[in-house]
């Protein structure tokens, strides 16, 4: 989509139309049609009588900025998925989104993370306790493989403890 597009302006009416404000956050929320992530889905007739689907927050973007450039990603400031306030969204690659959501405390690791085996305290312990060549007695003791130990041991997992 373009800002050229000759549909932009029936399009724009009822693309805000499905826009509700909340004052006190300042996000403009889509109360229309939602994936199960959360996004915002607008559909727009691009063709007879076909229509195309966008993500609300792109669209957004795409009317007030213009075009969004290859490989990159529309990210939100304020990480409510369903805002399309253009002033809370940012263009990013992958790698920004995903340290975005990291630096928010978004990404679940370590004791947060719905599998973990470990505590913190046990890779402490798993730290403490390690010589050369005692990795795996250690991944007995602690019912996890010699290969988690260790990446542990080399800080490629749980490196931020």
């Amino acid at each position: 989509m373009s800002q050229t597009d000759t549909r932009w302006p029936e399009n724009d009416i009822r693309f805000w139309a499905k826009v509700e404000p909340e004052p006190m956050s300042g996000c403009w929320l889509w109360i229309a049609a939602i994936m199960s992530k959360g996004y915002g889905m607008f559909s727009y007739p691009c063709g007879r009588p076909k229509f195309c689907l966008i993500l609300a927050h792109r669209y957004a973007w795409e009317h007030t900025f213009g075009p969004i450039p290859r490989g990159k990603f529309v990210c939100h400031h304020c990480d409510v998925r369903s805002c399309v306030n253009p002033q809370h969204l940012f263009l990013g690659t992958n790698f920004d989104n995903a340290h975005d959501a990291m630096a928010k405390g978004r990404i679940r690791r370590g004791e947060r993370h719905g599998m973990v085996r470990l505590s913190n305290n046990e890779v402490f312990e798993i730290r403490r306790l390690w010589q050369p060549g005692n990795e795996r007695a250690l991944a007995l003791q602690f019912h996890v493989s010699y290969s988690a130990i260790q990446l542990i041991i080399k800080r490629k997992r749980w490196g931020w403890l």
